[in-house]
């Protein structure tokens, strides 16, 4: 026997919203951004222009699956049912801005936006995470995101997606920031120059896209704030 506990909590800003498809039932919060580019992306998908988030996540899942997930941005925390693949796919934004609670013991898988209800479900313990707390009388914070003050439930981390099917859970990274190496030059003021440098291109880009000229009336923006220092 297998028991599934959901739970949503609504809060100021827009309402918590349940969506749905043929294929998808989906229980979440989301804001996204760059909807008109995603909207471009998703035109032979009948995504009308008044599409909402929640529409327009349910067309990006129907063409992507979770793929989708690399061409949304946005504050966003989901768990979808796929009734076809009989599994759960729950996702946390990249910046982490929505919160997202799992837990998953013996015949119970169970998620939540808060923490607070999900020790109610009386399969599980209870009990405190002694990692957890030591972390934080230690530290001040917790080293480990997937942690929470209890042993059994768990934090998504930001730019995650957990998969739950066959009573099998499983959690793996669908963004993360590239970090360059190091920059590493000879001499403290080949730094300096290489910054303004920079400063110097972003201010040409800016100006070209908002007169259409290279300079856009602002010629030497960058330079100028540096003379005589």
């Amino acid at each position: 026997m297998f028991c599934l506990y959901a739970h949503w909590t609504c809060s100021a800003g827009p309402a918590t919203t349940g969506f749905f498809s043929q294929q998808v039932l989906a229980l979440g919060r989301l804001a996204l951004d760059g909807r008109d580019g995603l909207q471009q992306q998703l035109s032979g998908q009948n995504c009308p222009p008044e599409s909402t988030s929640e529409d327009l996540l349910l067309q990006a899942w129907a063409k992507w699956g979770p793929a989708c997930l690399q061409n949304i941005i946005g504050d966003f925390s989901f768990a979808l049912w796929d009734s076809v693949e009989k599994t759960w796919w729950c996702a946390r934004d990249f910046i982490g801005a929505r919160p997202f609670f799992y837990a998953h013991v013996p015949g119970v898988f169970c998620f939540s936006n808060t923490l607070q209800i999900l020790p109610r479900v009386p399969e599980l313990s209870g009990q405190l995470d002694e990692t957890f707390l030591g972390d934080f009388l230690t530290h001040g914070w917790n080293l480990d995101l997937e942690r929470t003050v209890y042993r059994d439930i768990h934090r998504l981390p930001s730019g995650h997606l957990l998969k739950f099917s066959n009573n099998a859970l499983t959690v793996r990274r669908f963004r993360k920031l590239p970090i360059e190496e190091p920059h590493h030059l000879g001499r403290p003021e080949e730094y300096l120059q290489t910054y303004l440098d920079l400063l110097n291109l972003t201010d040409m880009t800016n100006s070209r896209g908002k007169s259409g000229s290279p300079d856009g009336g602002k010629k030497g923006v960058g330079t100028k704030r540096y003379t005589g220092k």
